[in-house]
């Protein structure tokens, strides 16, 4: 190579490398996009994985599986009323 001469580097990329960051891609707009309900379901499993045990202890005793659920949330949503009832009005003098 001469001192006049510029080195020309030629970089070939292969089809199979340009389909798997297309579809790389793809998948990273995809999961982005359901990230929300994503998002929801873990929610919902680890509920469901929390309250099982008691659903599963009022089984034993004999209640149903639905009413046992029903009974579940119930007490939760009630707990939950009462934790803002008692909380917030404080919050507010504060």
């Amino acid at each position: 190579m001469t001192a006049g001469q510029a080195r020309v580097i030629r970089i070939e990329i292969a089809p199979w490398t340009m389909i798997v960051l297309m579809l790389v891609i793809v998948g990273l707009w995809l999961f982005i996009r359901l990230l929300p309900v994503v998002l929801v379901l873990v929610v919902a499993l680890m509920i469901v994985g929390t309250l099982a045990p008691a659903v599963l202890w009022l089984e034993k005793r004999g209640v149903r599986r639905g009413a046992g659920i029903a009974i579940v949330f119930s007490a939760l949503s009630v707990a939950t009323v009462l934790v803002f009832l008692l909380t917030i009005p404080e919050l507010v003098n504060q």
